[in-house]
């Protein structure tokens, strides 16, 4: 019963004006614990989603890397555009 309170929008100002201390969801109580079956997947799933598995998060561009690389790709692509026609 108390599902159908906290999805309908009095339950979700109820939860809102609470700050989500009343009609909590089983995830957000102090007590809830993961399912068995979903710590399982979890420590299965050990090996990385990757199709590359070398890939390292050291091999991105940092934010000042990535925007000089477009910088030089829009330069590039604006040098070709300006070129007369043959």
């Amino acid at each position: 019963m108390l599902d159908i309170i906290r999805e309908a929008p009095l339950g979700q100002a109820i939860r809102f004006i609470s700050r989500n201390k009343l009609l909590r969801y089983p995830e957000e109580r102090p007590d809830f614990e993961l399912p068995p079956q979903y710590v399982a997947v979890l420590k299965d799933s050990v090996e990385p989603k990757h199709q590359n598995a070398d890939f390292r998060t050291s091999d991105r561009l940092s934010p000042q890397n990535e925007i000089e690389t477009q910088n030089n790709l829009s330069a590039r692509s604006t040098q070709t555009s300006k070129q007369p026609e043959q």
